[in-house]
């Protein structure tokens, strides 16, 4: 039998039995099929083109460089209906990335080694290594270049020395602003995440309630609830509002538009609001 919640403050606990299910884990990479492509170990949504050349912002990008100043004003111009977005994302969502950023599309367990290791900022020379911007596009990204990408972070105490990634050699550099290098936009999206190590995230509350474990901990961000959620599993799950992640923080309430409807399981609630 079904039970209807309706929670606008507070934690609610709601216990019910459930079922087993099989397990499904994500790959690392999912293309949305609207221009965008996210990391679901980082929650991150990247440009699938990263070498788009449309103007955007009144910056012309005709070669595909740019320097440090028109990079983010490309970046932040960026908008559906150009580089072959469709994903309703309007001027403002989308941004240079931090260096930690711009490294995590290639420094994560399981991928090869390349020939400059700019993973732990030793640049250590490996002849037989790999190159991340080829392998990036063997994972379904559309011309990576295999040249310098810049990132939105400047070196301690030297804000005119920006920090980027060179996607041939896979190491790290810093370099003047004023300099040319390509730029791969990003932004952060309404999702759900599952706490963990690594964090990962989820398209939506059924399908985080369908792949976790017991004791997990689900937080939303930005949800506009419309499914029935139904627990299937015999796990203990807390569902928390706002959201925290390794790079990006906006904590704060989540609100539910809707009812939030169980079939079987249990679940605690706390700082999220369903109208």
């Amino acid at each position: 039998m079904r039970t209807r919640l309706f929670f606008q403050l507070s934690v609610i606990f709601v216990f019910l039995l459930f079922s087993v299910s099989v397990v499904w884990a994500p790959p690392r990479f999912y293309d949305y099929g609207n221009g965008t492509v996210i990391d679901f170990f980082t929650g991150l949504v990247w440009l699938k083109n990263a070498n788009c050349t449309d103007n955007v912002g009144g910056v012309s990008k005709a070669s595909g460089l740019l320097n440090w100043t028109d990079a983010l004003k490309w970046d932040s111009g960026l908008a559906t209906g150009v580089c072959g977005l469709s994903d309703v994302s309007q001027a403002g969502d989308w941004r240079v990335p931090t260096i930690d950023e711009l490294k995590s599309l290639f420094c994560w367990p399981g991928t090869p080694a390349w020939l400059y290791n700019g993973c732990d900022g030793s640049n250590t020379y490996n002849p037989n290594g790999a190159y991340p911007f080829d392998w990036l596009k063997s994972l379904g990204f559309m011309s990576v270049q295999p040249y310098g990408y810049w990132s939105s972070s400047a070196s301690p105490g030297y804000p005119d020395n920006i920090f980027g990634v060179d996607m041939f050699y896979g190491s790290v550099f810093i370099d003047y602003k004023s300099t040319n290098y390509y730029v791969w936009p990003v932004r952060v999206d309404n999702y759900v995440r599952v706490d963990g190590t690594p964090n990962y995230f989820y398209h939506s509350l059924q399908n985080a309630f369908d792949n976790v474990f017991d004791d997990s901990v689900v937080r939303t961000r930005g949800v506009t609830f419309t499914e029935n959620l139904s627990l299937n599993r015999v796990v203990d799950l807390k569902l928390f509002g706002g959201y925290s992640a390794d790079y990006s923080n906006h904590d704060g309430v989540t609100t539910i538009n809707g009812d939030l409807t169980i079939d079987k399981g249990s679940l605690v609630v706390d700082r999220v609001v369903i109208r």
